[in-house]
């Protein structure tokens, strides 16, 4: 199920329902990432983090992602184990910034 438009009106029907979450949300995701936790179900998922970074940092912004992902769920009491499974430079959206997607595998810890 696609829930369109702006689902932080909507956010309290997206608890816990979703295998999957696309972050497409430009120049940063960042605002949609608490919603992103509350909707991916107790069990885990995964979810497609979009963000526009800087070459320099990628490293970096790829550990810092998964640790703010990590304090999120606990903090909603969904403790996970984050993986990044992937990461694609879709395009270059300045110089030297490109716009990636992180595919972060969250695995329910018992």
């Amino acid at each position: 199920t696609v829930y369109e438009g702006d689902n932080q009106i909507s956010s309290q029907q997206l608890n816990s329902l979703a295998d999957r979450v696309s972050l497409g949300l430009l120049p940063s995701s960042v605002p949609g990432w608490p919603l992103a936790v509350r909707a991916l179900k107790k069990t885990g998922g995964t979810i497609h983090v979009h963000e526009n970074v800087h070459e320099n940092i990628l490293s970096s912004w790829i550990e810092e992602t998964i640790l703010k992902f990590q304090n999120m769920f606990l903090e909603c009491k969904k403790p996970m184990k984050i993986t990044a499974m992937h990461l694609e430079k879709v395009k270059s959206y300045a110089p030297r910034v490109y716009h990636v997607v992180l595919d972060l595998l969250c695995e329910e810890t018992k």
